[in-house]
């Protein structure tokens, strides 16, 4: 794929003689989508189809720099999809998101992105850094690419194969994730299904964007439920710090945490009450809120 090409239409058509037949027995075909709430409609390169469910949608250009952008295209595309879905009522995709892989082909550049519908707003992102598709002496690029395809590729199936599985999908929450069903407690040294604590996480603990990796979650204690505060954090985390600040009353106790491949580590700590509005020498405020109060002061 590494080669010039002078037509939209002479790359797309080597792409799909070279991965066609990888995705079976999955259908590739062009689509026109419009939707009766969308005043444009879209004509999609290729659509990968298995069983009934779009798991890809695919648009090729020529190359670079040619003015026309591929991911930009196909996140309009996918968003006319999700209209008709909404316009056609179908619930069944809807309530589980109508996941969608997205490969724009730019030139020798690939990019693979994902699409999801959260019940408020049409989402979508990249999924990995653009890949190069360009010949290596040895071999490295290639065999780069090969990991690629097949990861898709496995990913696709699991993708028809939960749509299929799942009858009466579960509402869920837009504005909170869903991959941390329960954590590790800092007092066990191993790890296993029995020692976790299930973690159900209610909402944003700030409405402000400027703070969108902390949540308010609860946990089951006893009969009841204990509210805990989850942070996401993509970085190194100082958990012996944060020890030592507990010990002296200067943070919430830390409970424990759940680690994710390709995901932030979730820590799970205690939670404090805000600052009643009614006795403002109360309760507990973050040290940025403490330092612009004193600094107003």
């Amino acid at each position: 794929m590494g080669e010039a090409f002078l037509k939209e239409k002479e790359r797309s058509a080597r792409f799909q003689d070279c991965i066609g037949s990888f995705f079976s027995p999955g259908q590739w075909s062009q689509q026109s989508i419009s939707a009766k709430s969308e005043i444009h409609s879209a004509y999609v390169d290729g659509c990968l189809s298995m069983e009934g469910i779009i798991c890809i949608f695919r648009e090729v250009k020529v190359e670079l720099g040619e003015g026309h952008d591929a991911y930009l295209q196909l996140a309009r595309d996918y968003q006319i999809y999700i209209a008709r879905l909404r316009d056609n009522n179908d619930h069944v995709l809807l309530q589980r998101g109508a996941p969608t892989f997205l490969l724009c082909l730019i030139g020798p550049v690939l990019l693979i992105a994902g699409g999801f519908w959260d019940g408020v707003s049409t989402i979508v992102q990249p999924l990995l850094q653009p890949y190069i598709m360009l010949f290596d002496m040895l071999d490295g690029l290639q065999q780069d690419l090969a990991g690629l395809l097949y990861a898709l590729k496995e990913a696709v199936g699991i993708l028809v194969s939960s749509q299929r599985e799942i009858e009466k999908p579960q509402k869920f929450n837009p504005k909170v994730p869903r991959v941390y069903p329960s954590f590790k407690p800092l007092t066990l040294k191993s790890l296993s299904s029995q020692d976790e604590v299930p973690l159900t996480f209610e909402s944003p603990l700030h409405q402000s964007s400027s703070k969108p990796l902390l949540f308010l979650a609860t946990v089951p204690e006893g009969n009841s439920k204990a509210h805990r505060v989850v942070k996401l954090v993509n970085s190194q985390y100082g958990t012996n710090v944060h020890q030592t600040l507990v010990k002296h009353g200067l943070a919430p106790v830390l409970h424990g945490y759940r680690h994710l491949d390709g995901a932030p580590t979730a820590y799970v700590m205690e939670y404090l009450a805000p600052l009643s509005t009614s006795s403002p020498s109360e309760g507990w405020k973050t040290l940025h809120d403490f330092a612009e109060s004193h600094d107003a002061g």
